[in-house]
Order: C-alpha cells, then structure tokens, then sequence
C-alpha cells in the first residue's frame, strides 16, 4: 500500500474536480465540494463559455465596468 503524498483529515471530503485536495467549500448551485483553486477554474470556464455560447464579446473589442467595490465587483475584475 503506497503512503500518500498529502495527509488526509479524517472525515475531510474531497475535492469532485481534482480528487486530491481537501474540499473548501460547497457550490451553492451544483452542492458539489470543491477545492479553492478549483472553484476559480470552474467558475472562470463556466463564464467563459456563457460568452462564446451567447456571443457576448468579439476578439479585441473593449469592454467597460463600474466599480462599486462590493465582492461581486472583484470577483468580476479577476475574471476579466
């Protein structure tokens, strides 16, 4: 039996994307537990895909946003 790389907690879920990391938090719209890093890949495809799919942006068009300063808007910024 190999010994594994990282110490598992006892009890402690797994992340569903990468089955390796300790699960950090848990999709609200999905319910599936997710490592930290992973949710950002997750979320960051995800919205991706939405503006292929709707057409939302061109190649080299400039977008502008408004700045509130909440968490939603810094989200937003490290998204873009």
């Amino acid at each position: 039996m190999e010994a594994d790389s990282k110490p598992k907690k006892f009890g402690a879920r797994l992340c569903c994307v990468c089955n390796q990391n300790v699960a950090a938090l848990k999709r609200p719209k999905t319910l599936e537990q997710i490592y930290r890093e992973c949710f950002y890949a997750v979320i960051e495809e995800e919205i991706h895909q939405v503006i292929l799919e709707n057409q939302l942006l061109e190649p080299g068009e400039r977008i502008a946003t408004g700045a509130s300063g909440g968490k939603g808007l810094i989200s937003l910024y490290k998204l873009i």
